[in-house]
């Protein structure tokens, strides 16, 4: 990550308890411990996120589709579906454990992007560091870390598909 970046990092609220979005921001403030050094200010919860113009920051963001507010009211136009039981991006991946790490634009500016450590349960946020990703706008893991697809998008015709 470059330093000449201005970084936020987005965590859940609406998760299925709270302890999980509690254990998931702990986890988060471990990652930024180990790697960002951001300060206390800059890793913000879904909804005082959702009030604030972000247009400044390159965005990471965790949690899971539905627990993220963020997430789930921001981001629009997304190639890739996820659901409870499958994500569907250049094929369907009809599982229920996979984890999803993505690039995407942010909504408050195009010219910086949003990173999304995202998962159809929950608990497969935790440690989801350890999937080996890279320079794919994307990528699809499963519970063991291993990439089941990646890839990039393309913006054809007004949108963006999967290439």
């Amino acid at each position: 990550m470059s330093k000449d970046d201005n970084y936020i990092i987005i965590y859940p609220t609406n998760e299925s308890s709270n302890s999980l979005n509690d254990s998931i921001k702990s986890y988060i403030e471990n990652i930024n411990k180990k790697f960002l050094k951001l300060t206390d200010d800059k890793i913000l919860a879904d909804t005082i996120a959702l009030k604030r113009n972000l247009r400044d920051f390159t965005i990471i963001c965790y949690g899971s589709y539905k627990g993220n507010l963020w997430f789930k009211s921001k981001i629009k136009d997304f190639p890739i579906e996820i659901s409870d039981d499958k994500i569907i991006a250049k094929q369907s991946i009809n599982q229920s454990n996979l984890r999803l790490i993505a690039t995407w634009l942010n909504p408050d500016n195009p010219d910086k992007n949003v990173i999304f450590y995202t998962a159809q349960k929950s608990n497969l946020i935790f440690d989801i560091q350890q999937v080996d990703h890279g320079v794919s706008n994307y990528l699809i893991a499963n519970e063991k870390f291993e990439v089941i697809e990646k890839g990039n998008y393309k913006y054809s015709d007004g949108k963006f598909i999967l290439k």
